[in-house]
């Protein structure tokens, strides 16, 4: 339990530290830091910590609205359920005005996709 703790208070660091960086490239360093911790070694801290990684969606950073895009498909692969929770989100970024986030989101879909049927079936089977 002691490491469950420490894990999320180094969270908490990172994500305050992440808010506060005005360089898109060291915002994803932080992030990609967090997502390593609640994705790969904590998932358990997934739930207390997305809304605001999600947050994010809005940086005016290319790079970080990227991230984002990214550990949507990586946080449905941990958590199929909350596929439901980010259909807004990608629709959103879908919208995006730079092309590459559109991109992105598209790239993306054909794993998100696959995730939503393995929940599917087994909702239903």
């Amino acid at each position: 339990m002691m490491d469950d703790r420490s894990s999320y208070d180094l969270v908490v660091e990172l994500l305050n530290q992440a808010s506060l960086e005005q360089n898109g490239a060291a915002k994803v360093i932080l992030l990609k830091q967090v997502q390593e911790l609640v994705i790969n070694k904590e998932p358990n801290l997934l739930d207390n910590f997305f809304d605001e990684i999600i947050g994010f969606q809005s940086d005016k950073s290319i790079e970080v609205r990227k991230f984002v895009v990214t550990f949507l498909e990586f946080a449905c692969k941990v958590d199929g359920e909350i596929l439901s929770k980010i259909i807004g989100n990608l629709n959103i970024l879908l919208y995006d005005e730079n092309v590459n986030i559109k991109k992105k989101i598209m790239l993306s879909m054909a794993s998100l996709y696959r995730t939503a049927i393995k929940v599917t079936s087994t909702v239903i089977g």
